[in-house]
């Protein structure tokens, strides 16, 4: 789990993926540090300052299993900080919960006497479990390494799809992508408590049979197509496709949309092979095979203008 040196770590070679993980829009040109603060026993856990001018400081605090005064330690370390380097106006505090019962430990920061406020803290509050895994597959990149640190219940079985999506991603450097797979692998390691490991045979083998099953997709759609002509072939083929893409980018797909690409035609599958890839759902694919609107007809049977 994270606020170990491996997130630490993490977040000095990857720092916009760390703050994209955190909603953040503006993560580029930005890098990461652990800063000490004078009068202060503890450090903030990262603090990511910008490289171009007119950008905001970020402050970022991490908690794993929930410490009830930081929210309150985090009000005095901003204070701290922003006094020392004059940053009053363009630093934000961001805290980043691994579960909601560590957001919800948490005590406020806010002071009031007899009822007026004194001092008043808003950070920005990311719960890491309330993170659905679709959305950093659906931006792939750095942000695949971060994948065992999202979501809820158990990983075992989504994270060898997750793991060959990382492997595959052609957009990452290839040294860059040995990074990542190093930072997933301890990420999963911890969040299984052991039982997972990427560099296991069992993983190993497994995973190949999962980026094996995407091969044999591409493979079979291109020979069916060809042995039952050139009609069926074209949809066939747009089917494989569709399932290979979608697998790639999003994991498994449902068997709701399997029932619906066998039954949709030609047109239609290449709607939805265009949706596949750009769409951040399965969902959005589902509304593309689905039927579009007509022109009401005429009693003749003739569509009216």
């Amino acid at each position: 789990m994270p606020r170990d040196t491996d997130f630490d770590a993490f977040a000095q070679a990857f720092p916009g993926a760390v703050l994209a993980l955190a909603g953040l829009s503006r993560t580029r040109g930005y890098r990461a540090s652990s800063v000490a603060l004078k009068a202060q026993s503890r450090a903030f856990d990262l603090v990511f300052t910008s490289r171009r001018r007119g950008e905001p400081t970020i402050c970022m605090e991490v908690q794993e299993r929930g410490e009830r005064t930081v929210e309150r330690s985090a009000l005095v370390k901003v204070a701290v900080y922003c006094t020392q380097n004059d940053t009053w106006s363009s630093t934000q505090l961001v805290i980043v919960y691994a579960t909601e019962a560590a957001r919800r430990h948490a005590l406020s920061a806010n002071v009031a006497v007899r009822g007026r406020r004194s001092v008043t803290i808003t950070p920005e509050r990311v719960v890491l479990s309330k993170i659905r895994p679709e959305t950093l597959l659906a931006r792939g990149g750095a942000l695949l390494g971060l994948l065992p640190l999202v979501g809820r219940g158990r990983i075992e079985e989504a994270a060898r799809e997750w793991y060959a999506r990382l492997v595959s991603d052609r957009s990452i450097p290839e040294a860059r992508r040995e990074q990542l797979r190093d930072f997933f692998g301890r990420f999963l390691r911890r969040r299984t408590r052991g039982r997972l490991d990427v560099e296991d045979p069992v993983f190993l083998e497994k995973l190949k049979g999962v980026q094996e099953l995407v091969a044999r997709g591409r493979a079979e759609g291109s020979a069916k197509g060809k042995a039952e002509g050139k009609a069926e072939g074209k949809a066939e083929t747009l089917r494989a496709s569709i399932a290979a893409v979608l697998e790639a980018r999003l994991g498994r797909l449902p068997r709701s949309l399997r029932s619906a690409l066998a039954a949709a035609d030609d047109t239609a599958l290449e709607r939805a092979l265009r949706a596949a890839a750009t769409a951040s759902t399965v969902d959005e694919v589902s509304r593309a095979l689905g039927p579009r609107s007509r022109r009401p007809a005429t009693r003749n049977g003739r569509a009216r203008r």
